[in-house]
């Protein structure tokens, strides 16, 4: 038996601010903005630059690989809400 209400919680849920998909899509926007301001001053020639910009690329596809778990947590829960609905 489902409970409209839970329901109604679950998809919510799903679709709120909880699940950071929207945060980490703008913690890569200003990774690519540091790079930027970094390249005016570091050029891209130097081997700590080349260190320094390799580390902002690793952050980046952290950040990816977070933004998926994140959206098959919102998969997740929207099946749940769809299996409660029954």
């Amino acid at each position: 038996m489902s409970i409209p209400e839970d329901v109604s919680k679950l998809t919510s849920l799903a679709s709120s601010r909880e699940i950071p998909i929207e945060v980490l899509t703008e913690a890569q926007n200003s990774l690519d903005a540091l790079r930027g301001k970094l390249q005016l001053i570091l050029g891209t020639m130097s081997q700590r630059a080349t260190d320094i910009y390799g580390l902002i690329e690793a952050a980046k596809e952290a950040l990816e690989e977070a933004k998926a778990v994140s959206k098959s947590l919102e998969a997740a829960i929207h099946d749940a809400a769809d299996y409660h609905s029954q």
